[in-house]
């Protein structure tokens, strides 16, 4: 399991509401823990925390079986309300389950056998050894070709697992998994259902981010000139996506599971380039073939796109093997899929999000072919009022922006 760091003391993070730290609460709950094929108790709880982006992990270890990992949603100022981080673990646990059922290399996750909801959520995962890859892959990562060559056999086996419809995974009453709503850091509610979805088509869930979005600005909950740029902003990521015409078309092959945060370190390696684990499902969700097989993010040049100009979005040496790979497999349209993914990588980096202006442009070149003729964000931006200056939403924000600075000048000089 991949350690991003080791913290000393941080059981406020990961212990219960009453009190007990991390480790007393999972040895509670390893009584009779969900699906353990021997249920002794552990020998040990190891106190040291090993830490991740989102989660924080523990490792605990048995007289018989192989070490587990508790796997706990970090408390961050960020973090899901706990009733919706539970919904993501048991997502998370049904995708893993899913694909290891499959025979993909993925560990499998059990979920505590008894309802502690009021507490962090975690699950228990099956530790893997291996090494993680870089996040990105670095010019001169270790077996990176023989990585890469793997990661094609696994997104094919991939590939031949669809569903009829887009959201997460969830456990169904049958013993197989179910399309349910979308498990999104971003994209909820603060009233029920929380999770919006799922969804009939990719296109449906793309512009219904977007729209929630703006939603959120007219209502004030992102004020002022921060606001009123990100609404402009993403006015014209949905024109954009809807110029390209791939939301469409790609919404006709069935949809598939896409690993949501693919960087490069959720792969894990021995040390002669085989793929021993793929990890971090957290955000998994079924999209459209182009989305869930454009190219991970762990194997494009982000230098090249943060730099932006004409080559930000030129494949790079990882990607290239990629379809080279596919193309060996007998995958043609899975190499098609990474040939045309920059449409994809830059719709989701600009999703929701204040992107520069490389991103905007590339983002333009990847859906219609063309670049902007403008060169800075400020040209951009005066450019982009003149073209959305009738959207009603964009001018409500915009009077609504300009009021609270005159009430806050007003303010200033009594």
């Amino acid at each position: 399991m991949r350690i991003a760091r080791q913290a000393t003391a941080a059981d406020d993070l990961v212990g219960s509401k009453d009190g007990r730290g991390g480790p007393s609460l999972i040895n509670d709950l390893l009584t009779q823990p969900s699906g353990l094929p021997s249920c002794e108790r552990p020998e040990a709880v190891q106190t040291m925390k090993l830490w991740g982006g989102m989660n924080v992990h523990i490792l605990v270890i048995f007289d018989l079986s192989p070490p587990w990992l508790a796997r706990i949603r970090q408390l961050r100022f960020d973090a899901l309300p706990t009733e919706l981080q539970w919904k993501s673990i048991e997502s998370e646990a049904a995708t893993m389950n899913f694909l290891n059922s499959k025979g993909l290399p993925v560990p499998k996750a059990y979920l505590p056998a008894r309802d502690i909801s009021d507490n962090p959520a975690f699950c228990f995962v099956e530790r893997v050894d291996g090494t993680p890859c870089g996040a990105p892959f670095q010019a001169d990562e270790p077996f990176a070709e023989e990585v890469v060559r793997e990661l094609a056999a696994f997104y094919a086996k991939l590939s031949d697992l669809s569903f009829s419809a887009v959201g997460s995974l969830y456990p169904s009453d049958t013993g197989e998994v179910q399309v349910g709503p979308l498990v999104d850091l971003q994209y909820c509610s603060s009233q029920p259902p929380r999770f919006f979805g799922p969804f009939k088509t990719a296109k449906q869930r793309f512009l219904a981010i977007i729209d929630d979005l703006f939603q959120v600005i007219e209502d004030g909950l992102i004020p002022g000139a921060d606001g009123v740029l990100l609404y402009l902003t993403q006015l014209e990521v949905r024109d954009l996506a809807l110029a390209s015409k791939r939301l469409e078309g790609d919404d006709d092959c069935g949809y598939y599971i896409k690993h949501a945060d693919d960087k490069g370190d959720n792969v894990l390696r021995d040390g002669e380039g085989n793929i021993v684990g793929v990890i971090d499902w957290e955000w998994a969700y079924t999209t459209s073939k182009g989305d869930a097989f454009a190219a991970p993010y762990g194997l494009t040049e982000n230098w090249l796109y943060s730099r932006g100009g004409e080559r930000s979005n030129d494949m790079n040496k990882y990607e290239l093997v990629l379809i080279a790979a596919y193309e060996e497999l007998g995958r043609p349209v899975l190499a098609d899929c990474v040939r045309r993914g920059k449409f994809y990588q830059r719709l989701n980096d600009c999703l929701c999000q204040h992107p520069d202006f490389s991103s905007l442009d590339s983002l333009r070149h990847a859906a219609i072919g063309t670049r902007y003729p403008q060169r800075t964000l400020e040209e951009w931006e005066e450019a982009m009022f003149k073209k959305f200056g009738g959207h009603e939403g964009l001018r409500k924000v915009r009077e609504a922006s300009a009021a609270a600075m005159s009430l806050e000048r007003d303010q200033d000089v009594s």
